[in-house]
């Protein structure tokens, strides 16, 4: 979509200074005059178009447009086209090259600005020092005329805007020049501002995550130090999850799949435990070999008791993986609230001392609530629309799942029951006097309650972050607007796309640019060249070929309008006088 705001701000302003070229552009004359800088009789330095030869057979390389002509062609670096644009552009108040693709249109404007600005005829056309202003309709287009200017220019080139990708034309670019035009205020303020803007990054992902109810320790930025030293120590008191503790986990499936073939659970545990302690990877324990060892005895009954007390019952684990389990039905969907997952059942069991209770007790107090879409659909259903509400709660489950992402893959499940939880009372945190000795879903509703203090306090941290980070960032535009006109001023050659053109406005009307290039101009909505020209615009040269590419206009109803009809085209059909390259260089044909 084109950037329309800058162009109609300058569009609209009501004209307090008289349209430059406005006999061409609004009363349709068709014959130019010579730009205002030169009567046709000024001796110009021509040696940029001269062959090498040329330089050293003719007296000299000076002349006026006029004498130019009648040197054979055979001395030129032009071909005979292409020598009628370039003489054409000097005699002409607007200038039109047109060119299909290969026939030289960016050689010709780069002739051009070679000629221009060159240090013989400079001031000649120049007499307010004003810089040659270069605008094209893609950043990529200006990069690449930039890039054949420095070949021949000083270093006085300002590239405006922010999408160089060229990585000669990028020394160019305004935010490297104000490097060297920036002093130490205006240094300190931008590291102020850059500072202060990583804060701001930072409490804003914390802020996201602590809206998600779950976030990582330094997210939650009031507690101490002096209890969770290390995300480790964190985590362990949220799951009691320790990797440096060497406590084998209970696989529940090889106990059952045991259980099955008529082994007790004592012995299928005492005989898993046994494995454990002999296996590095227990991915490798295969329940037929279990088997066969329960069954030849080879292992000790009570010998892995400090193992299997770390252990909850099978019966138990199922007893609090039900705890809570119903169905709803809502608006012709089911959901359910589930109860524990089995890894955090075994958690909750081993915190509660393998007792049920305990935990029912918790729950029947304060039970934890999964929403989770179940798939199933009665005959009477039939299709159906997607829930506006149930979209936006799967978008905050989604970014909740990114959220559970940062944690140990190995307790990555606790976090839809942390987050479920309800939020511990002002009351209930008050009796706490040692969070470890905390049973483990109440440390959940009181983790709760830190995220929602996190939340105010990080709310107001990023308040303060915020004002002063627009103060110095206003400091530092001001500045910036100083030192870019500084730096603009400076110049002898200004590029930029025309939205720039645009936006610096106003900076254009202060340096007064007498010539402006503008390449792919074919390409260009008429509205957009307005934008780029002043009332001191001495000479306008237009480079494009209507007949391969227009304008593009961001609703197709313009093009009824004539919107996608660019000045460049437009000039040509009223009968404008114009140039054409014909010579082909990119595809000529084999002879």
């Amino acid at each position: 979509m084109l950037p329309y705001g800058s162009y109609n701000k300058k569009l609209n302003v009501k004209p307090t200074e008289p349209l430059p070229f406005e006999k061409y552009l609004v009363y349709g004359y068709t014959e130019t005059r010579l730009p205002q800088y030169t009567d046709g009789t000024n001796l110009f330095d021509f040696s940029c178009i001269f062959t090498d030869d040329a330089k050293n057979e003719l007296p000299t390389t000076r002349s006026n447009v006029t004498e130019l002509k009648r040197i054979p062609i055979e001395n030129f670096i032009l071909n005979e086209s292409q020598f009628n644009a370039f003489t054409y552009a000097l005699e002409s108040e607007i200038a039109l090259i047109q060119g299909p693709p290969g026939t030289g249109k960016s050689y010709i404007g780069l002739q051009l600005a070679k000629f221009l600005l060159n240090e013989n005829n400079w001031l000649q056309w120049n007499h307010r020092e004003t810089p040659l202003l270069i605008v094209c309709y893609t950043n990529h287009a200006l990069d690449q005329f930039l890039k054949g200017i420095c070949d021949f220019a000083d270093d006085k080139i300002v590239r405006v805007g922010s999408k160089c990708k060229d990585r000669v034309v990028i020394k160019y670019m305004m935010h490297q020049w104000r490097k060297e035009f920036s002093n130490q205020n205006h240094r300190t303020l931008i590291g102020h501002t850059k500072r202060l803007d990583r804060e701001i990054v930072k409490l804003r992902s914390y802020f996201k995550q602590l809206n998600s109810g779950l976030a990582c320790r330094e997210a939650m930025l009031f507690i101490s130090d002096n209890e969770f030293l290390t995300d480790e120590r964190f985590i362990e008191w949220l799951t009691l999850w320790n990797p440096t503790k060497k406590i084998y986990e209970l696989n529940v499936q090889i106990i059952k799949e045991l259980i099955g073939k008529g082994v007790t659970e004592s012995k299928a545990r005492e005989a898993y435990a046994s494995a454990c302690t002999k296996r590095k990877n227990m991915e490798d324990i295969d329940v037929n070999d279990l088997y066969k060892k329960i069954k030849r005895g080879n292992f000790y009954i009570g010998e892995y008791k400090h193992h299997t007390r770390h252990w909850p019952l099978i019966k138990d684990i199922e007893a609090v993986m039900d705890l809570g389990l119903q169905l709803l039905r809502k608006k012709n969907k089911h959901y359910a609230n589930l109860g524990y997952s089995e890894k955090v059942a075994i958690a909750l069991l081993q915190n509660a001392n393998m007792d049920v209770k305990v935990i029912k007790e918790e729950c029947k107090k304060y039970p934890v609530k999964i929403e989770k879409k179940v798939e199933i659909l009665s005959d009477d259903e039939g299709d159906f629309k997607e829930d506006p509400i149930l979209k936006l709660k799967n978008e905050k489950e989604k970014e909740r799942r990114k959220q559970e992402r940062k944690l140990p893959i190995e307790v990555e499940e606790f976090g839809e029951y942390i987050r479920s939880v309800p939020v511990m009372k002002d009351y209930e945190r008050k009796d706490i006097t040692d969070i470890w000795k905390t049973p483990l879903q109440k440390r959940w509703r009181l983790y709760q309650h830190w995220v929602q203090e996190a939340i105010v306090l990080t709310k107001q941290n990023l308040e303060v972050l915020e004002r002063d980070y627009y103060f110095y960032k206003n400091q530092v535009n001001e500045l910036n607007k100083e030192l870019d006109r500084e730096i603009l001023k400076s110049a002898k050659v200004i590029g930029m796309t025309t939205t720039g053109a645009a936006k610096y406005q106003s900076y254009l009307k202060e340096l007064k640019p007498a010539i402006v290039i503008a390449e792919e101009a074919a390409e260009v909505l008429e509205a957009h060249i307005f934008t780029s020209l002043t009332s001191s615009c001495q000479q306008l040269i237009l480079i494009g070929d209507h007949q391969q590419l227009r304008p593009n206009t961001s609703e197709y109803k313009l093009k009824d309008y004539h919107f996608d009809v660019s000045l460049f085209e437009r000039l040509i059909r009223n009968g404008f006088s114009h140039k054409m390259l014909t010579t082909q260089h990119r595809m000529r044909p084999v002879n």
